[in-house]
């Protein structure tokens, strides 16, 4: 059987085809685009945070925050020593020779993310995870993306223990 189209017709599909090759060849345009940008120097590569111990410093993603010899640098460093793992408030009390209220230590932990947000460091002030009652952790967030800050996926981030009284204490 043979199917006779109108001139109208042809031209209507040779337009489509066309505005289809088109299509294809900017797709194709934007995707090498992509993958130069992908490859790109100028793309950020966010490292993991170092501390200066010389200007009481924290260097992270080309950003210089200087804390000072205080007790949010102090703080800073026990969650940097050990980052994905939780880190009890007493560790952390050891800045204030053992004897620290919760109330300060939660009062230094938000002047530190603080201090991170007002040097550009936000990623990292908001690493710094107090989820967990009675413990903080630094979370990795440079192991992955960088604008997520989550555990990285080869770091045992357990939970800490629990307290664990016996069970006539109430």
């Amino acid at each position: 059987m043979v199917t006779v189209r109108s001139e109208s017709e042809v031209e209507r599909v040779a337009r489509l085809a066309d505005q289809l090759g088109e299509a294809c060849a900017t797709m194709e345009q934007l995707q090498a685009e992509l993958a130069g940008l992908r490859g790109s120097p100028h793309r950020r590569e966010v490292k993991a945070p170092k501390v200066d111990p010389v200007r009481f410093a924290v260097v992270y993603g080309g950003e210089v925050c200087e804390l000072g010899n205080g007790l949010p640098w102090q703080v800073f460093c026990a969650l940097a020593r050990r980052p994905d793992q939780y880190v009890s408030r007493e560790t952390l009390a050891s800045a204030w020779d053992g004897c620290a209220s919760d109330r300060a230590i939660t009062a230094t932990v938000h002047r530190l993310r603080g201090a991170l947000r007002g040097a550009g460091m936000t990623d990292l002030a908001e690493a710094i995870d107090g989820a967990e009652p009675g413990y903080y952790r630094l979370r990795a967030c440079w192991r992955g993306d960088p604008h997520v800050a989550g555990p990285s996926a080869n770091v045992t981030t357990a939970r800490p223990p629990r307290d664990h009284r016996p069970a006539e204490w109430g």
